[in-house]
């Protein structure tokens, strides 16, 4: 038997198993690479007025190894308030 280099179809045809665990993975790689969460609405406005009320915001963020980082703070001081007025936010509206 001769063994001969793959021709570029059997390198490139489709997989269907393997297909669909890529394509899997490639959607949770984009939510965790994402970097953002977005809501609206009252879900929006009740994390906003949790927001006014404290003083630090603390999070965390997921890189793509899966390693979660050491937790990290954001002070929310008037400027947060403010930064929500130059938004067009109206604060009693929440």
């Amino acid at each position: 038997m001769i063994l001969g280099k793959p021709s570029l179809y059997d390198v490139l045809r489709p997989r269907s198993e393997l297909t669909r665990q890529a394509q899997a993975q490639g959607l949770n790689i984009h939510k965790i690479l994402g970097g953002c969460a977005v809501t609206g609405g009252d879900k929006a406005k009740a994390i906003l007025k949790q927001m006014l009320r404290g003083s630090v915001l603390k999070f965390r963020t997921i890189g793509i190894d899966k390693n979660v980082s050491p937790t990290q703070e954001v002070v929310l001081d008037e400027s947060f308030s403010q930064s929500l007025g130059w938004a067009g936010i109206d604060q009693k509206s929440l």
